[in-house]
């Protein structure tokens, strides 16, 4: 229901590793970079108390993930926990998992400092974004449910004994707040490219990408400053977006990166979202709404984006699951091109305009309304 961290694989090609939200099991996801299954790894001896995001670097050799169970969402835990975990391999054929022994486990136990104090007063606070510099294994924490988000680091060890206090590090002003639930949600998710060059932070409604001109530009002073970009998304205000923008990561190769929200409410699957980096001097591209209107100012070359989770829903809402269970009833009831009721407008333009598919006599599952023009 909630993947609330993603990373890209570093000892498996066309891997990323995922994990969902609190009171879930204590289980690492291999997903395919088509989101299909790949496996689970459950991690011996953990509890899901609430694990909010994933990084991965390769430290001394070892490519290693981190997972972040540090959400706290009032502000109550005295101690939260990353565990630094050695990548498990997929078997040639993919395989279905399986455990990852204590052995292979490291639990970093840390708190915040009590300066700035946190939400509630104390040094308690929530967090969902972690990133690991590729180049000195430091790990950087960005809060959230602030005023502003503000950065944390745990300077890189080998090992790590008792508990640990992060290093307050400032502000970061470039991170605007939005306030879905009125309240300062600053941040969702982060992941840093392995070149430790780029780096992108998420929340709910915005994806920002920071760049640093070299490696002697500190992370520090990057996240701190106000050089940054803001990446058009496939965000909660747009049909077939994510409701609540929740996980990101880059790809393996730098070439683009992923981005998954919580499952949609009512909805079976939940789209995992690819964003392509474009090569210099690329023309625009842009999106297509499906209207019964006219492009007058065209042709213009385009990428068409088709999200099939809310056309689904649409058929379900309009068609019986008998009459959907019918094969031979696409080209004729409910397939995209498909014209039940003759009216010269096939079932993707009646989804988009929002208007009801069938024919008088076959009844009507759903009252909709059509607006003249989108």
């Amino acid at each position: 229901d909630e993947i609330s961290g993603l990373v890209a694989s570093i000892e498996n090609p066309g891997i990323i590793w995922a994990h969902e939200d609190s009171d879930n099991p204590a289980t690492l996801l291999a997903l395919g970079t088509d989101g299909a299954t790949r496996g689970e790894w459950s991690l011996s001896g953990l509890t899901n108390i609430d694990w909010e995001d994933i990084a991965s670097a390769r430290i001394g050799g070892q490519a290693l993930l981190y997972i972040g169970d540090f959400g706290d969402n009032g502000a109550a835990r005295d101690e939260l926990r990353i565990y630094r975990v050695q990548e498990p391999l997929l078997a040639d054929d993919g395989g279905a998992g399986g455990l990852i022994p204590a052995a292979d486990i490291e639990t970093i136990r840390f708190q915040y400092p009590a300066t700035p104090a946190g939400e509630a007063g104390g040094p308690a606070r929530d967090a969902e974004s972690m990133i690991v510099d590729p180049h000195s294994g430091d790990i950087y924490i960005l809060t959230k449910r602030e005023p502003v988000s503000r950065l944390f680091r745990l300077s890189h060890a080998a090992s790590y004994t008792g508990i640990q206090t992060l290093e307050y590090l400032g502000d970061t002003p470039a991170i605007p707040p939005d306030s879905i639930y009125g309240i300062s949600s600053s941040s969702t998710g982060a992941d840093i490219s392995r070149d430790g060059l780029e780096i992108l932070v998420r929340n709910y409604r915005h994806i920002l990408y920071f760049e640093r001109p070299d490696l002697d530009t500190s992370i520090v002073e990057l996240l701190l400053g106000d050089q940054v970009e803001e990446i058009p998304s496939i965000g909660i205000s747009l049909p077939g977006g994510e409701p609540i923008g929740e996980s990101i990561c880059f790809d393996a190769t730098g070439d683009g990166f992923f981005t998954i929200g919580e499952t949609p409410s009512g909805a079976a699957s939940n789209p995992l979202f690819y964003y392509r980096r474009l090569p210099p001097g690329a023309p625009p591209t842009f999106s297509v709404t499906v209207s019964d209107g006219t492009l007058i100012d065209g042709p213009h070359a385009a990428t068409t984006l088709v999200d099939p989770a809310p056309l689904e829903i649409w058929q379900h809402q309009h068609f019986e699951p008998g009459e959907l269970a019918e094969a031979s009833s696409e080209g004729a009831l409910w397939g995209v091109l498909a014209d039940a009721d003759q009216d010269g407008r096939p079932d993707l333009v009646e989804y988009a305009l929002g208007t009801d598919p069938r024919p008088p006599g076959l009844g009507s599952l759903a009252v909709a309304s059509a607006p003249d023009r989108l």
